[in-house]
């Protein structure tokens, strides 16, 4: 870029600033009126924040049960094929519930 582009790019990025501003103050919202809006941000960001926690160890225990019965079955079986596609499956939960943890 060249000065002289530069040099207008920061002058129209501190007009529209300064011309943010003005429509700010123009406005007219007052104090209070400001503070309730962070509250409800806050409080929803608080409230999202608890449904993420349980939707994300909902997922941790889900693959966590599926790990330990695909375990289970894996050792109180004796078909070959059962016993194959228990150890598959518990490796592929396992693997999920990891990431889940690391998450």
């Amino acid at each position: 870029m060249s000065k002289v582009t530069t040099v207008f790019i920061g002058i129209l990025l501190i007009t529209l600033c300064f011309h943010a501003r003005i429509a700010d103050a123009q406005n007219g919202s007052s104090d209070s009126v400001k503070l309730e809006k962070i509250r409800f941000i806050e409080e929803s960001l608080r409230k999202d924040e608890q449904k993420t926690r349980l939707w994300w160890d909902g997922w941790l225990i889900g693959y966590g049960a599926a790990t330990i019965g695909q375990g289970a079955v894996y050792f109180i079986s004796d078909d070959k094929t059962l016993k194959q596609d228990m150890a598959l499956g518990s490796v592929t939960t396992i693997l999920g519930f990891a990431n889940q943890f690391i998450s």
